[in-house]
């Protein structure tokens, strides 16, 4: 009876072993299974957090463009209104009068100046013998 009563003990030591053996199996299946979900959650989770922040970033960097681009044509119209004040003060021929009677002490042509056509020829000429006068 003794013997029967080992057979039966490592009988049953091996039944409880193998149970044991399957039931750790199934907890670490089950420790797995939860790690895994957990894993698959977090990178989920991580891509929609990356995802919004590229649209956020996207954003406003759209905005800092349309700031830009609204700073570009304000600067655009003024320097092209400063251009065309410019411009205008420059053509004024009485203001080119004005600052050549107060520099120079000039006073306005009575008449219009005669212009003279001289032949190229006929003015190295003159310059020439102007030289020579001068030496």
């Amino acid at each position: 009876m003794a013997a029967q009563k080992k057979k039966k003990s490592r009988k049953q030591q091996k039944q409880q072993s193998q149970y044991f053996k399957q039931r750790m199996r199934q907890a670490l299946y089950g420790f797995y299974t939860i790690s895994m979900v957990f894993l698959v959650l977090v990178v989920l989770s991580l891509s929609f957090l990356l995802y919004q922040w590229k649209e956020y970033k996207i954003t406003e960097l759209a905005k800092e463009i349309q700031q830009l681009k609204a700073e570009i044509l304000k600067l655009s119209s003024e320097n092209n209104r400063y251009q065309s004040k410019i411009n205008t003060r420059l053509e004024v021929h009485h203001r080119i009068a004005e600052i050549v009677k107060q520099r120079l002490d000039l006073e306005p042509a009575i008449q219009e100046p005669i212009v003279f056509k001289v032949d190229k020829d006929k003015l190295q000429y003159y310059v020439q013998k102007d030289q020579e006068e001068k030496k």
